[in-house]
């Protein structure tokens, strides 16, 4: 008996890994993730519905559904006019504005948007050297 507890234990920390691990997939990633699993599972004569694909489908909503802040805390003064071309491009912002806002840093960019439009912003600032900070609100 205490051979079975012990494995189950071990068996949840697998599972607990796996979905620490799908709450980091992109949208376009956790669809991709389920098809595969339909293709594995659907074809081994499995239920459609599977706990699988619900935890999937889930994963998907609440990765959508986060809003968060996205911060720029800092960038290299080598790569201000490049960061602040992108911040015209994001905020749309007059370039007065836009040079106020990276000679003001930190600063938030953006305010209360999804996390996937935060995370593609984050990707985008990164190029420039910044370092950006994504809030959870």
């Amino acid at each position: 008996m205490l051979f079975e507890k012990v494995n189950i234990t071990w068996s949840m920390d697998r599972v607990n890994n796996v979905l620490d691990e799908l709450l980091t997939f992109n949208t376009v990633e956790l669809t991709d993730l389920m098809k595969l699993l339909e293709d594995i599972f659907i074809s081994s004569q499995i239920p459609e519905n599977t706990i699988v694909e619900t935890i999937v489908e889930n994963t998907i909503k609440e990765n959508t559904s986060v809003n968060v802040n996205i911060i720029i805390k800092s960038v290299p003064a080598d790569k201000k006019i490049t960061l602040l071309k992108l911040v015209r491009t994001i905020t749309g912002l007059g370039l007065k504005e836009s040079k106020a806002f990276v000679d003001n840093l930190p600063q938030i960019l953006k305010e209360n948007i999804l996390k996937d439009e935060a995370l593609q912003i984050q990707k985008d600032l990164e190029t420039t050297g910044a370092e950006i900070f994504i809030e959870s609100i």
